[in-house]
This record gives structure tokens, sequence and C-alpha cells, in this order.
């Protein structure tokens, strides 16, 4: 994979069609006592920020599904008891999608 210099590389190269439309994400929150996992962003948007495990659905995969593989992507975790905790149904533009991530 080339790894692009800036975000703004980054968007100007962005392929739309690479996932399907609408695209999903799930996220995941774990906690431990009164703390929460955070992974650091490898790739643009936003890299080197923190964000909440978590990405792109695929093809066949429910919500929980995502959320676990991409916790086992990101983190190597296994999520033995996962529940919904919110959903987010506002359509927005994937170089918008903030709320996953924190500032």
């Amino acid at each position: 994979m080339i790894m692009q210099s800036s975000e703004e590389e980054f968007l100007k190269k962005y392929d739309l069609t690479k996932y399907d439309r609408p695209s999903v994400t799930a996220d995941t929150v774990v906690f431990s006592g009164d703390k929460v996992l955070m992974v650091k962003r490898k790739n643009f948007p936003d890299k080197g920020k923190w964000a909440l495990p978590g990405g792109f659905m695929e093809k066949g995969e429910s919500a929980e599904q995502t959320a676990a593989r991409e916790l086992k992507e990101e983190t190597g975790l296994i999520a033995t008891n996962l529940r919904q905790l919110c959903f987010v149904s506002t359509p927005v533009s994937y170089t918008h999608l903030r709320a996953h991530e924190t500032r």
C-alpha cells in the first residue's frame, strides 16, 4: 500500500467506489473500569489521532460482526460480549465522518 504524506493528498486520491453505498461503519467501545480503549489512527483521514476501534462494514456482515472484526484487526482483542450501544443514522460524506473519533 502506498502511504500518502498528507490528508490533502489522501483525499485527492480517495476512491469513492471502494466501499458500497451507503457506506456503513461500526465502532466498539471497550470499557476497563473507568477507562475506554482507544486506538491511534494509522491512516488518513486524521492519521495519528485517537479513535474508537472500528471501520467499514463488509458485504454480508451485521453491525456486530463488523465491530468484532474491526476490534480484532485493530487491537488483537476478541469480543465476547458485544451489545449495541447506539445507532447514528445521519448521512454524512466520508470526509466529514468524524463522529467516531475524538479531537
